[in-house]
């Protein structure tokens, strides 16, 4: 019988430990990102790696007009979860959460409490020259250190000559020796190939740009978003929209039945009809959207107005 150990790595990232089948005292490790990764990608990963095998899918439709499609996986020919949704991407998504819960027992409540925390502690922990921040950002989905730097210097724009010049050269050992210049700063080493060699460099920058900031997560706070939460953001809201708007159309296709004697009613006229006609639902979060948008333009006027200076002396933190 398999023992499963799940641990919690930085930000929204799940370590796996999987006992080999040879008796090796050394685990099999696998990492999933579950706020970059779809579910049904993790799930395929562990199926193909752990179970030697594909996931298939299944598909039905339910009388539910909110959720109308359903999902079942199939691994070596046994089901394992089932789920609804408003399109078919949601309902597999759905079941293969349900499914690495069945596999792995824990999963799901892990993934939900990743899901829920937004804290970066743990970078706070990791010093901003630290060979592994490219990599955890990586698997994080935070800014990558090029990013961030380019962040930073977009903030402090004509304080200083903050043009960035990169440049690589092959050195010994399939090694490349880059060189980056920001300012007055010059930073030079070695790395194994020319884009994690610009991400180091990044680092080195960064440190001299912050010489009293000392770990990543000191930089994340002042510069980084992090870009898989900005993504999922605007995905949730791109996924609300078309869900009220799928609504919408399932529920005028179910008007187009003439309820007593069931048979279908002239459908073009009435497609016509329903294509014009307002929406409730969705017109009302289109206006909440527009009204978030207006409070963050006056919180943002009103901060520019009433601290005039603040801006520019956190401009004025860096050293360039």
């Amino acid at each position: 019988m398999l023992v499963f150990y799940l641990q919690l790595g930085p930000a929204k990232v799940i370590t796996l430990s999987i006992p080999r089948d040879n008796d090796s005292e050394k685990p099999q490790r696998m990492t999933f990102t579950t706020s970059v990764k779809p579910m049904i990608c993790i799930l395929h990963e562990y199926a193909q790696s752990v179970l030697r095998t594909k996931p298939h899918y299944v598909f039905s439709t339910n009388e539910d007009a909110s959720e109308p499609f359903e999902a079942t996986i199939v691994l070596n020919e046994k089901q394992y979860g089932t789920a609804s949704g408003i399109n078919k991407k949601s309902a597999k998504n759905k079941a293969a959460l349900l499914t690495m819960e069945m596999l792995v027992p824990g999963f799901k409540e892990q993934v939900e409490n990743l899901q829920s925390d937004q804290s970066l502690e743990y970078f706070d922990e990791v010093s901003i020259t630290d060979p592994r921040v490219y990599e955890l950002c990586v698997h994080a989905g935070n800014y990558l250190p090029h990013q961030l730097l380019t962040e930073c210097l977009k903030r402090n724009q004509g304080i200083a000559d903050t043009n960035v010049q990169f440049d690589v050269q092959v050195g010994k050992a399939k090694m490349v020796e880059y060189k980056m210049t920001c300012g007055k700063h010059v930073v030079t080493g070695t790395a194994k190939n020319k884009k994690v060699g610009k991400q180091i460099a990044s680092q080195q920058v960064l440190k001299l740009l912050h010489p009293d900031t000392q770990t990543w997560g000191e930089l994340i706070q002042l510069y980084g978003t992090s870009v898989a939460e900005k993504r999922a953001r605007k995905k949730n809201i791109e996924q609300e929209i078309f869900e009220l708007k799928q609504r919408r159309n399932l529920d005028s296709g179910h008007k187009s039945f003439n309820a007593e004697d069931g048979k279908e009613t002239d459908s073009n006229s009435q497609d016509k009809k329903n294509a014009l006609a307002p929406n409730p639902e969705l017109l009302s979060k289109l206006r909440d959207m527009m009204m978030d948008l207006e409070k963050k333009a006056k919180k943002r006027t009103g901060d520019d107005q009433d601290q005039p200076d603040k801006k520019r002396n956190k401009l004025l933190l860096i050293d360039v």
